[in-house]
Order: structure tokens, then sequence, then C-alpha cells
């Protein structure tokens, strides 16, 4: 073969090769980028979830996280009745990757009644674990096992200390709704990320121990937060299960 053919073939491996280099990244970018969803109808794939970083960017689907191996009890004290007032992926209120599987709570004592100053509701904690206060802005963070940890927002006062709290010990008051959320984050960062941030990590699914009867001993059931029945007109009504797990 004459130099300049050699030359000619050498140029036309490079060439393909380089093509076939570039038609297989543009084929994974394909594959793997986030494909746009709506949050009011939920179209993505099984395994995945629609949100958006922050409220200003638009939703896409994003591969679900794993739920925790362990459940969570009901954060009100034992005989309250609760009602969800919004779930998991609600279209309007939970829908940024750091809330979409959080719960919004509120206790119903009395009934159709507004709680009154002496009447804050107690909330507690839903699984032992160590607790992290930020008295400013009246949030409790418990983390627990394998890097999951809890968060309670809408407090009107705290009352956890921080460090190691059980299962149904008293962490603060409420005199309207809040918002429970679980989140995933690297054990060998929380503690330095729990103190020190503000930010919350990714939310995931979780499980509700609950009873539906207000002893909390009879009508147990394991509820996934994604299934739970949340609405402003629901009439289910959720009590803290008081059989030790």
């Amino acid at each position: 073969m004459k130099p300049a053919q050699k030359r000619k073939v050498i140029l036309a491996i490079v060439v393909m090769s380089a093509l076939m280099v570039i038609i297989y990244d543009f084929r994974h970018i394909l594959k793997n980028r986030a494909l746009p969803c709506d949050l009011k109808i939920r179209n993505c794939p099984s395994g995945f979830v629609c949100s958006s970083t922050d409220t200003q960017h638009r939703p896409r689907c994003l591969p679900k996280a794993s739920a925790p191996n362990f459940s969570f009890d009901i954060p009100y004290a034992s005989g309250v009745p609760v009602q969800c007032l919004a779930g998991n992926q609600d279209g309007s209120l939970h829908t940024t990757d750091d809330s979409v599987f959080a719960v919004q709570l509120q206790s119903q004592e009395p009934l159709g009644v507004k709680i009154a100053e002496e009447k804050k509701a107690s909330i507690v904690a839903a699984a032992d674990g160590s607790a992290y206060v930020d008295a400013e802005r009246k949030i409790v963070k418990i983390l627990h096992k394998e890097g999951y940890y809890s968060v309670y927002q809408g407090l009107s006062s705290v009352a956890a200390k921080e460090g190691l709290i059980r299962s149904g010990d008293l962490i603060g008051s409420s005199l309207g709704p809040i918002t429970f959320s679980v989140h995933f984050i690297n054990p060998d960062v929380a503690e330095e990320i729990l103190k020190g941030s503000k930010a919350l990590g990714i939310s995931v699914p979780f499980q509700f121990r609950l009873s539906l009867d207000p002893r909390g001993s009879s009508n147990l059931q394991l509820t996934s937060s994604e299934s739970l029945a949340c609405s402003q007109e629901t009439s289910v009504r959720l009590f803290r299960a008081n059989i030790p797990l």
C-alpha cells in the first residue's frame, strides 16, 4: 500500500472511531437524561418520582430513593386523633427533592375546634435516635440508623434537647399543622451536616406504624407514606400505636 493510501486509511479509521464515540455519548446522554414530568398527574415511570430542585425549576423524573427498613410512629402523643392534610407528591405543597415524600399532619382534638393556647398538641419523637435542634427556626431533626433522619417542622415551641432521644419523648408542641419528613444523608458526615446546615437532604418514602383506634392497641397497621389517605376533607383519623416495637 502506498504511503498516501495508508494515510487515508488511517484517517478514515480515526474519523470512524471518533464518530462511534460521539454516537455512544449521545445515546448515553439521551438514555440517562432526566425526563420532564407533570406534578399533578405524576407521569413518571415506575421507580421514579416527579420533583424539582426548587420551586423555580421545572420538574423532572428522578429515581426514587430507597425507604428505610424500619418504621416510624405517628409523631403525636397517644390518644390524639391526627389528620393527614397533605401527603406525598401532592402536586402543590410537596414538590421539591427535599420535600416530595413529606406529609403535613394536624391534631384534630377537639374536632372542629381551633386548638387554644393551653391546648397545644404535643409533638413526640417518631423513632429512637439522636436529636439536633434548630432553636431559631423551631425545627428538630432526629438521626436514626443507616443515615436516615426525620424532620419536624411547624413547631410552636421546642422542648427537645440535643442528644439521645427515644420514640415517644416530647420534642415540642404545635398550634397548627406540622410537616413530618424522612431524609437520607451519608452517615460518615451526618453529624457535621445536621449540626451546621439548614438544608435538608433528599426526601425518601417511609412507613408509619399507626392505629385507627384511639387506644392505639388495635387496628395496627404499617402504612407507606405514599399510600396514606391525605386531604383537607379526609375523615380518616390516625393514632399513635401504643404497643412497643
